[in-house]
């Protein structure tokens, strides 16, 4: 099983914040191909906004990648990882910012730009 690669503020592995949607949008198809189902619909498993100049802003992935791909940020596989062990992983790293959980299910790294 291949690797998806968080990189805080950055990227998800090769897509990059900044990048055009066309690119986005490219290896979104790459890592469809190399997945153990390419007839699934794939693309609503890479969430993506994209400024007014159609550059991408925000991306997020879904659990359900986690039947193709391991999901890491730091060596931490974040979907088959406990969500109170994870969260506590990661706090260590940079503190979440404890004024924004709701009920316990929203953990946001404001430092790392990342939500869980």
């Amino acid at each position: 099983m291949d690797n998806l690669v968080i990189n805080e503020g950055c990227s998800i592995s090769a897509i990059k914040l900044g990048m055009r949607e066309e690119e986005v949008q490219h290896y979104i198809q790459f890592y469809k191909e190399k997945c153990l189902n390419p007839r699934i619909s794939f693309h609503r498993n890479f969430r993506c906004e994209y400024d007014s100049e159609g550059r991408l802003i925000y991306i997020e992935v879904v659990n359900d990648l986690k039947r193709h791909f391991n999901i890491l940020f730091r060596d931490i596989d974040v979907f088959n990882t406990r969500a109170s062990q994870l969260v506590k992983m990661i706090d260590i790293i940079s503190p979440y910012d404890r004024n924004s959980a709701h009920g316990g299910f929203v953990y946001k790294f404001p430092k790392l730009e990342l939500s869980f």
